[in-house]
């Protein structure tokens, strides 16, 4: 799998720093993917829709292996400190 594009839009308020859409070998783009700094550090939120009958959040795509995890979270963060100008993050 190859990481082909990554876009970050940055947020100004919140807790979500940024949205982010990322495109898997230049043929499927996963879109509002969140950064989120959360309790434990920065982190990357995958795409979710509450259920209007039961309030309940359900992720609509999510990575099913660590070390697609990995790279993904890595290419999204390693695109938002680009585009902030920050240091990369740990």
């Amino acid at each position: 799998m190859n990481i082909t594009e990554v876009r970050v839009t940055p947020q100004s308020a919140g807790k979500v720093l940024a949205f982010a859409c990322i495109v898997i070998d230049g043929e499927f783009k996963i879109n509002s993917l969140k950064i989120v700094d959360g309790e434990k550090g920065v982190f990357v939120a995958y795409p979710d829709r509450r259920d209007e009958g039961t309030g309940k959040w359900h992720t609509l795509c999510h990575p099913i292996t660590e070390a697609c995890r990995c790279q993904i979270d890595d290419a999204v963060l390693n695109e938002y400190d680009r585009v902030v100008g920050n240091a990369t993050p740990s």
